[in-house]
């Protein structure tokens, strides 16, 4: 039981670090808010590693 909490431990630092870093890189200008903790967080941070919001790979101007 303890190998799975380092485990989740783990999890979480990578998956809080992907999160902000990936939504860094695609929104660098941002405005602080809820909604910016919210898609770094839960969307990029965990939903990332089984999907990808098509609209990121759109190109936008």
């Amino acid at each position: 039981m303890d190998d799975f909490f380092t485990f989740l431990q783990l999890f979480v630092i990578f998956m809080i670090s992907s999160g902000v870093a990936i939504t860094a890189v695609l929104y660098p200008h941002y405005p602080l808010g809820l909604d910016l903790f919210t898609k770094a967080f839960v969307f990029r941070g965990l939903m990332a590693l089984f999907s990808s919001e098509m609209s990121d790979l759109k190109n936008q101007h």
